[in-house]
Order: C-alpha cells, then structure tokens, then sequence
C-alpha cells in the first residue's frame, strides 16, 4: 500500500556494488585528508605529493574528470578551495586538481571509482553528490569513471565560524600576533581538520571553513601548550562546539593557554611499538587502519597517529588518563587486536597515565588467505581489461572485500585480505558491462562456495564468458509511432532474477552480452516527474504482470529486434488546504499520505507529495478511482522535529467522512484532473503503546492505522524509534485500530491483512473504539508469541515509484534475505542483507546519481518476489 507500507525518510551512503564506502576506506581517506590539511599549512607540499599514490588499474583506458565549485549562490570560487581525488576501494589518495579562476578543474584518471573531497582555509569540508553536496564521507557519492565526466561540481555552503581571544595562562594577558594551527576533531567520527590560526595584537582570532556537526578543537600555538577548547588536556573534559546549520559564528570562544615551561606540550599519554610482519619486516602500509577504544565502552578515541614504514614504529598520542584496546587493519594482512587477539572482548587492554608514554605495544600481523583464477573473456580469449570482485561471506552474506584490477593475459590473484572462512564471489569486467557469481550464477544464492584458509591463495576460481554475445534491442514508441525515452529492464524468465537493464532513448535502446536463455522485460517510461507524461508502464508486450509476460527466447549469438508500444494515461493532482485559510497545509509540518483506490480492483496506489504543497499520481490507466486523504504522524529521529503529530481530520474525496460517498473520479487517456481537498484541525486523536511483554517495542519498525468501520484507512502513525504512538486528525466516531506488520487489532485480535487492498476485512472479535474530541489513552498493543512466521505475507510490499529523498525505508520485510539496488547499465549499485530478520530495513540512497534505477527483493529460496523500479528526483 505504498506509504502505509513505505516511508520514505532521510539519511547515508555510496559504493559500486556494495555502494558503500567500508570503515577502513572511510578511515584511511580522513587519515590521509588530515594529513594534506596539516602539510599544507606547514609549507611542507612535497609531503602531500608523496601522499599521492598510483591508481591499482593499469593497462587500462584513462578518462577526463572536471567540473566546478561555487559558493551557494552559484558564484564560481576562483581561489582558496582545493579539489583531493581518493580511490573508492582502498582510500588511496590519488591525486589533486586546483580550480582556475572560472572555478573549473580537470583531471585525468584510469577507469575506476573515486571519491572527490574539496576543502580550503574558509570553506567547509565537502564531498561530491550529485544531488547536492555533502559535508559527510558517509553520504559521499562514488564515481564510477567509465567515460568522459564533466558536471563533477561541488557547492559549499557558508562556513561555520569560531571567533575568540587567545590568553597566555601565566599572565592573563592576550596573546599577540601569534601563528600555528587548530586541530577540528568530529566526536562522533573523530575525525580530524586541520586550520591555519593566527591572532591580532589584542590576541583575536577567527577560524572559518568548519562543517556542521559536535567538534571539540585543539590549539597549537608555538611556546605553548597544546590544549582543548575549556581549559583541559583531556579529551574528556574538552568542552564540545555544536553547530547544527550552516553560516553560524560562535563567538566568545575564548582559551588561557599554559606556556610550554610549565609541562608537556600535549600534556596527555601516548601508546607505541611497533607494526611487523609474523617474519619480523615491517609493514609497508603507510595508513593502516588503526584505532583506540575505550576499554569498558568500546567508544572509539582520538588519538593522534603517527607511523614510519622505515623503522615500524607507531604512536597513538593525545591520550588521556584511562585503560584502552587497540585496532589495527594494515593492507593485505589480517586485523588484529592487542595482543593477536581476534575481538575486542578478547583483545588486551593497555592502560595510560598522562603524560607517560607506553612503550613496546608491539603487534605481528599474518598474511590473509587470497583467490586466483582466470577471466574468459567474450571472444573466448583471456580478458585484459579492468575488473573488481566482491567477496560476500557465504554464511551471513555481509560485504567483506572489495578487489580492483586488471589483468593482461586474463589471470588474476587478489591481495591477501581474507581471513578463513567461506566465501561467495561476484566478478564484474568493465569491457564486458555486467557480471557473474562463482560459478556461472545471477544470484548469491546460486553461488558456489569459496573456501579460503588463511596465508594459502584458493586457486581456479575461473570466471567464464564464451557466448555471452546475445543482443536484445528495440524501440520504445507511443501509438503514433513517436519514440519515447524509458528504461528496459531485463530478467531471467525460470529464476525471476533481473539480468541487464538498458536507456531507451530516441534511437532506442540495446542489451547487449547477453548469454542463451528466456527472458521477460520489464518497461517503464521516463518523465514521471514531468507533470504532463501520461505513459504506462508496462511487460512486454503490453501485459500488467510477470505471469502474462511474453517470453523471450534467445539463442547463441542471436540479436532480437523488438518494438514496445506504450499506452497513455491520465493523472490526478491537487493541493490538501486548510478550510479556514484556504492555504495549502505544509507537508513538512503537517504530512499527508493520499492513496488512490481503483474502483475495479480494489488496489491502493499513492500519490507523490509535494514536500510544502500538492500532490500528484503518476499515469493510471483509464477507469474509475476514488482518493482516500489520511493525515500521517510520526517518530523518527532522523528528523528535526523527531516528533509530529497531524492534527488535520482525514477525507474522502470530496468532502466525505466515508468511502461509500466519496466521489467517483474518471480518468481519461491524455488528462490531468485537479482535485483540491478542504480540511480542519480537529482535536480527536487515539494514543497507546506497542509492547512484547512488559518490554517495549523499540528498533523495530511498525505502523498503526485507524480503520473506519466501512474498513478504509482514515489515519497513521509510524515509527522506528518509540514504542509509543499517537493517531490524531479523528473526526468523532467510531474506529478500529491495526498494527502492522505484527497482523494484529485492537484488542489482541489476530488477523493478517492485504494492505494494498481495500476495504480491509474487519474480524468480528475486533474492538473498537470511540473517539470524540479529546485523546484517548493506553490503547495498547502486544506483540507476545507474534515472529517473523506469522506476521503479514510479503504481498503488502510495495516500493515508491518516485523517490525524492536521502533514504529509502522498506517496511514488512521480515521475510526478505536480501534488498538490491541497481542502475540503468545493469550494474547494482547497492545491496543489503536482511541478516537479522529486521522487518524494517533503512537504505542510503542520498548518494545515487539522479535517474532511474530498480529494487529487487529477495527471500529465502533465493526466489525474486518484488521488481520495481524508482526514479531519483535529485
């Protein structure tokens, strides 16, 4: 039922197939970015020239990268603002680009995926996303450089601003006319920014270009002690700086620095030893991911790291007064815990008294396991061109490891990362355009296991792709011939997996490497976000489901023509106006959810809401529809407010408080239909809480929805985050209450139900109640006894058509194994494991590109269950 049963929120995230950058990339590119930013404002700029190492793809096609940066008000900056290039896969910093005085850059980079981070003196950190930038590495959007790429443009917001004076602590007195440099550490990442500081004769000074965000800084001044913002050494007690927008100033930032004579310049503890192979060599990784933890809360530290490859030496410095364990993951060796230990409940602990230094923390790292085989190209030659390989866990299906390359004569062998375990693997050619499970599978399930023990390398995994030479192509046309832009999708017709999707444009569209088999296609026009697109999604050849499908047969080499004729539509918009002012009500502050019934079937569908007015269904097919206008509360503290209540009453177009005398609305081929709704705040709501037991539900998503006795929705509520809920917008009456997805009514009355089909079949055991214009209270709910086995069918899922949004939240999928995400060129983009059985599973989509990708849901039996497709808005 769309957003009864999808909400689409905001949050995260990027990386090609997992789509998402791991913990030790994300690391490595803050270590190394710290490290620009500190050698940058010493002077020293041939120490970031050694920072930058060679992209790992060699023997491979080099392509432009260039774009722009501009302030918000899209005015070029021409100086002070620096472009860093990361590789996407082992955080590499790989190369640097300057803007000229048009604000534009460019660069030339082999095929690969990257990471762009620009930053300056006056301006915030910030990260390529094509949306819109993003000051967070976890919202980072990945590019994929297969081609020539302009358009990579990065805007900075206004930066935020410290302001304050500096004292000298023996004297009271300002400190004039001083130089050094401010350290800006995240508390939540710990993650750390480097700014030039000096201060005025009367000891001012004005630090600007920081980010949004809970920092604590560090000041290092020449002759002085190096101390936190609130007087302190210690971290602990360092007193934070929060700025939640963007343009703050803080002033009155005001620090007593001690002279260097009166103690140590960190005046805190540090940990060293040294890194080295189980033979005794050093290690070579120049940034190993390491990290210091809190013994008792596992809470991640800041520290400052130091490592010399020559000697093998490390340092965590910077650390307070307390007892830490120790992290350490350098490239192509297992982690480790202190003292080879393999978690952090195993690992031992070290404890510090600043300002002493512990000395001989050493670690002794062994080699990891790692796959070698070979790579049949389409020509049944070795393939010699870029590659990257994924390896899954096969027993949990998480991510583990992430391979690019290339290969010269079609053999490869990945690094040695893997520990011993078991592992499903997934190649992908970039010449070739789409990729394959070990062995000869579409899908993890399918996959053959992988067995690695750790140092040995598990050879002849092969990867072959003889006869992948099939061709499907077409046009996408309207009844009068006109071709129309849409995306094709293709899926594999025994199994349901999807296969390949191409872009169909005026000269249509082409899938091409395609192996023998049967297949079905999937059609969905473009423009949806056009208000005056009317076409029709459809199954080829112009069926509504995958039962109904023709069926593709393509043998060995064969090249199949098709052309796809798409039907028209009408659409239904309008705006939700509060009566008494006659203006649209706000969807921020007051959210609306408006369903359109088919009169014949019986099926929900939902409109796409307009984030401060209107709404808009996408094409429907001509026939009868009535609209049902519910008024939407929620909790979620992703949102400011994480609380909101919808005091506005429900309605039934127009004007009805029942379905039964809701008006009857006719689209037509070729119409947009305006059809406003007047409501009022009304004070009649229904409060409760949803409990397992005498414990709360909390982390799990679930949603309450007020019934009317006809068994139409009228209200919700929604949440991932509290166990207690409030219905509000009731007109007096009566009401029945569900919860979903547990199945059950008010009171304890079992009973599933297909959301997406009305009206909803009211037991006669179910208990309503009365509502008149005051609260009602503790109408609460059990989960007791109620699982994943027998909670509502995967039927009711259903995923939003347009997306306009940072997160994509799936709700119902307590039986899904696994979601996954893909792009027009066939590649997924994203893919996450319902490991958990979590009937509520969050995506990050804020770094995918505008356009057009398509979700798959799996369960259990590997089997597809959902394809739908989603256009990215922004």
């Amino acid at each position: 039922m769309v957003s009864i049963i999808i909400a689409i929120l905001s949050v995260l995230p990027s990386h090609k197939h997992q789509f998402r950058l791991t913990e030790k990339v994300k690391h490595k590119i803050l270590t190394i970015s710290a490290k620009v930013d500190e050698y940058r404002i010493k002077g020293e700029t041939e120490k970031i020239h050694k920072l930058i190492k060679e992209p790992d793809i060699k023997n491979t096609a080099y392509y432009v990268i260039e774009g722009k940066v501009y302030d918000q008000d899209l005015n070029p900056i021409a100086g002070g603002y620096y472009i860093y290039i990361y590789n996407a896969y082992t955080g590499d910093f790989v190369s640097n680009a300057y803007p000229d005085l048009s604000g534009e850059y460019i660069d030339t980079l082999p095929a690969g995926a990257y990471i762009i981070q620009a930053k300056g003196d006056d301006y915030p950190v910030m990260y390529y996303s094509s949306h819109g930038s993003t000051g967070s590495i976890d919202s980072a959007e990945v590019i994929w450089l297969i081609s020539d790429t302009d358009s990579i443009n990065i805007v900075a917001p206004p930066a935020n601003v410290i302001k304050g004076v500096l004292y000298d602590d023996s004297t009271s007195l300002p400190i004039s006319n001083a130089y050094g440099s401010i350290a800006i550490i995240d508390t939540v990442t710990k993650s750390l920014v480097w700014k030039p500081l000096s201060t005025d004769t009367l000891g001012n000074y004005v630090i600007g270009g920081l980010n949004k965000g809970v920092f604590k800084i560090r000041y290092y001044v020449g002759g002085y002690v190096h101390f936190y913002y609130g007087n302190t050494y210690n971290w602990f007690d360092a007193t934070p700086l929060t700025y939640s927008n963007w343009g703050d100033t803080l002033t009155g930032i005001d620090v007593s620095l001690p002279p260097t004579s009166s103690g140590s310049t960190s005046g805190q503890g540090a940990i060293t030893g040294r890194l080295l192979t189980d033979t005794g060599d050093t290690i070579k990784d120049p940034y190993p991911y390491a990290v210091v933890m809190d013994a008792s809360t596992g809470d991640f530290m800041f520290a400052y790291f130091e490592y010399d490859t020559s000697t093998g030496v490390y340092t965590f410095s910077d650390l307070p007064t307390g007892t830490y364990k120790i992290l350490i993951d350098p490239n192509n060796y297992l982690p480790q815990y202190y003292n080879d230990k393999p978690d952090f409940e195993s690992a031992d602990p070290v404890p510090v008294n600043s300002p002493d230094t512990v000395y001989n923390i050493d670690f002794n790292f062994h080699r990891g396991g790692a796959i070698s085989g070979y790579i049949t190209g389409l020509d049944g030659y070795g393939y010699t061109g870029a590659f990257y390989l994924d390896v899954y866990n096969s027993r949990t299906g998480d991510f583990v490891y992430t391979y690019s390359g290339s290969t010269p004569d079609g053999n490869y062998v990945t690094g040695t990362d893997l520990a011993t375990d078991t592992y499903r693997i997934y190649i992908y050619p970039v010449d070739v355009g789409t990729g394959q499970w070990y062995k000869d599978a579409y899908t993890f399930e399918d996959a053959d296991d992988v067995y690695v023990t750790a140092p040995d390398t598990t050879e002849n995994i092969n990867f072959d792709f003889t006869g992948w030479n099939g061709i499907i192509s077409g046009i996408v046309q309207n009844e009068d011939s006109v071709h129309l832009y849409a995306s094709v999708e293709l899926y594999e017709a025994s199994t349901q997996e999807f296969v390949a999707s191409s872009y169909s444009d005026m000269s249509g569209f082409r899938i091409r490497n395609l192996p023998p088999g049967d297949y079905k296609l999937y059609i969905q026009p473009l423009g949806w976000d056009s208000l005056y697109y009317f076409y029709i999604e459809q199954w080829y050849n112009g069926q509504t489901s995958w039962e109904d499908a023709n069926t593709i047969h393509l043998s060995q080499g064969d090249s199949i023509f098709l052309t796809v004729t798409l039907s028209e539509g009408g659409r239904i918009v309008g705006s939700i106006k509060d009566s008494t002012t006659d203006v649209s009500i706000s969807q921020k502050a007051y959210p609306f959810m408006v369903l359109i019934a088919d009169e014949t079937s019986q099926l929900l569908k939902s409109a796409r809401m307009g984030e401060f007015r209107g709404y808009s269904t996408q094409p429907l097919s001509p026939g009868d529809y009535k609209l049902i206008f519910l008024p939407t509360s929620y909790y979620d503290t992703s949102e400011t407010p994480p609380l909101v209540y919808n005091p506005y009453h429900f309605e039934f177009y127009e004007n009805s408080s029942t379905y039964h005398d809701a008006n009857t609305i006719s689209v037509i081929r070729d119409s947009i239909l305006v059809k406003d709704v007047n409501t009022i705040k009304v004070s009649g709501a229904i409060e409760g809480s949803v409990m397992n037991g005498s414990s709360p539900v909390r982390d799990s998503f679930y949603e309450v929805i007020a019934v009317n006795p006809e068994g139409y929705p009228v209200a919700l509520f929604y949440t991932a985050d509290t166990f207690k809920y409030h219905i509000g917008g009731l007109l007096p009456g009566t009401y029945y209450l569900y919860l979903w997805p547990y199945g059950l009514w008010y009171n304890q009355v079992y009973a599933p139900i297909d959301v997406e089909r009305v009206p909803y079949p009211i037991p006669p055991t179910a208990t309503p109640i009365t509502v008149n214009t005051s609260t009602v209270l503790d109408i609460n709910f059990d989960i007791t006894g109620i699982h994943e086995g027998n909670t509502n069918t995967l039927s009711q899922i259903h995923i939003p058509t347009l997306l306009n949004s940072e997160r994509l939240s799936i709700k119902g999928t307590e039986n899904i194994n696994e979601i996954q995400i893909y792009d027009l060129s066939g590649r997924r983009v994203l893919r996450k494991y319902n490991n958990n059985r979590e009937n509520h599973m969050t995506i990050g989509v804020k770094a995918l590109k505008r356009g057009v990708y398509f979700i798959i849901l799996k369960k259990g039996n590997g089997k597809t269950i959902i394809r739908k497709k989603f256009i990215k808005l922004k």
